[in-house]
Parts: C-alpha cells; structure tokens; sequence
C-alpha cells in the first residue's frame, strides 16, 4: 500500500526533517479496516470516526465536530496526498501543496480496480489542466514528489490559487 511506502521513506529518514502522517481513510472503506495496520506507526494518526448511517445512501453523515476535525486536519499538514480525490480542491483552498497517486502499489488484474480506472472518468479531467497537483506514477515519484514539497511549500502555490 501507499501508506507502507511513505512510512517505510520515513523509517528509513528519506525525507527532509521529521514527518507524520495523518491517514484518512474514505468512509466507504471504514468498516473494512484497511488502514489499520498503520497505527504500528507511532507516527501515524488514522482518522477513522466517521459516523455513519442508515439514513443516506453513501452511509456517512459528517457531523459538525467531524467537519470541524477535518478542516483542522488539512490546515495544519504540509501537504494532501490522495488518489483521485476531492481533497484536492480542500488542499487547494489552504495553499497546501497536493500529490495525487497514480500507480497502483498493490497490481491489481480488474481494470475497475486499477489506479486509472479512477482517472478514466472526466470529473478529475479540470483539475489536471491546472498544473496543481502533482501527479506520481512511481513510488520514487511520490518520495521525490515529498521532498520537493516539504523544502519549497510554495511550489505550485499559484496554480492552486487559480485552481
């Protein structure tokens, strides 16, 4: 998974200055427990109190605190690291730097399950054109992508203004 690579890059201190890492998962993934073999991390904070319900269709049902929690959590991270996600656009909005992954860590054989499945459907297509997010297709990418973040911030700061 990604989040092994990242915490493996820490580990090994392959990145400029300490890091944490604060892993949200989405809340249709909450009940399968994925993510939660990364609180071995001491330096891992899983985010996983969503509250979900019957009531809608998607299951989630944010309540304020979660809201409040959450805009909390993107204001005070160096970055947004996500998959085809609209986090980008809350990063976005905070100036943070953004990294989109776009490799699968874990190959998968159903397309529907791959990576550029998710990339296949044009609701990500506007936010591609606008220079962004940096998009990584290799772990190496990714790592080098952080590091670029984290010793210039600033990087890409105006095409997120203008996202």
């Amino acid at each position: 998974m990604v989040i092994e690579i990242i915490c493996q890059a820490i580990v090994n201190r392959e990145f400029s200055g300490g890091c944490s890492l604060a892993v949200r998962p989405h809340y249709s993934d909450i009940k399968k427990g994925r993510f939660t073999e990364s609180k071995k991390y001491d330096f891992v904070y899983l985010d996983n109190k969503h509250r979900l319900t019957t009531l809608f269709l998607d299951s989630w049902d944010a309540s304020r605190e979660e809201m409040a929690e959450f805009a909390n959590l993107i204001y005070h991270s160096a970055m947004v690291i996500s998959t085809c996600s609209s986090l980008v656009l809350d990063g976005a909005m905070l100036d943070r730097p953004l990294i989109s992954i776009a490799f699968d860590a874990i190959p998968q054989k159903e397309f529907r399950h791959k990576v550029d499945y998710l990339y296949s459907f044009s609701h990500f297509n506007d936010v591609k054109k606008t220079g962004a997010v940096a998009f990584v297709y290799t772990p190496e990418e990714l790592k080098a992508s952080i590091n670029g973040y984290l010793n210039n911030p600033e990087a890409d700061s105006l095409n997120r203004k203008n996202m």
